[in-house]
């Protein structure tokens, strides 16, 4: 996990979780608390106990971080892949992330189970992208939490094209006044792929808007919810 060299003096922190963990203790124990996830289960719980990859992004106020992209790879030998992402975007801060999911060539059943925590402070604008297409061996869960200040915005889009059972639940908070999310989903299945998504708004505070969009094709035996 680096930078490159044009952020190196930005005060942008991009750091893998477990190195994360041990710089920034209390910022990460607030966002892989239990509490910050609307829907804990089981699923949530196996993440908690195992997770053995991920990343942490914090960016300091009225700093704009660009694009950042993080390519995850499950290989030959390994078939599991635990991961949580924290993200922290500063009051009136940009920035884009962009992760993709993919797989080698494998008659094994594996395993993708990630957690991401967005927290977008005040005036902080936050273009979040998620790609998954691993093989068609490979169970894919994803849960992920955003939780906005004041006037803050989320634009969030996803794309599933691969693996055999895919479930994605995304749950915002506009919390702070003015707080705006847009989320566009796209799904294409086919064979006898499965796929699970969700995408839930909490308007807790006032003036909040929210826009969510899912388009699926479903192709052969597919089926998606």
């Amino acid at each position: 996990v680096k930078l490159p060299p044009s952020m190196k003096n930005s005060g942008i922190e991009f750091l893998d979780i477990r190195s994360a963990i041990k710089k920034y203790p209390e910022i990460c124990r607030e966002h892989l608390a239990d509490e910050v996830h609307q829907d804990a289960n089981k699923l949530v719980a196996l993440n908690n106990a195992f997770f053995n990859s991920g990343f942490f992004l914090n960016v300091p106020d009225d700093t704009d971080a660009g694009v950042i992209r993080v390519v995850n790879l499950l290989t030959h030998d390994n078939h599991l892949m635990i991961g949580r992402n924290i993200i922290v975007l500063g009051k009136a801060s940009k920035a884009t992330v962009t992760e993709e999911y993919y797989s080698a060539r494998s008659d094994k059943q594996s395993l993708i189970n990630n957690i991401t925590c967005i927290h977008v402070k005040e005036g902080g604008q936050m273009h979040f992208g998620t790609i998954n297409a691993p093989g068609e061996n490979v169970v894919t869960i994803f849960n992920k939490t955003a939780l906005l200040e004041k006037d803050a915005q989320l634009f969030s889009a996803s794309g599933f094209f691969g693996g055999m059972l895919t479930l994605s639940n995304i749950n915002t908070i506009l919390q702070g006044n003015g707080s705006s999310s847009e989320d566009y989903e796209v799904i294409f299945g086919n064979g006898s792929q499965n796929f699970g998504v969700a995408s839930n708004l909490f308007h807790e505070g006032i003036s909040t808007r929210g826009k969510v969009m899912t388009k699926g094709i479903f192709d052969g035996r597919s089926k998606g919810l």
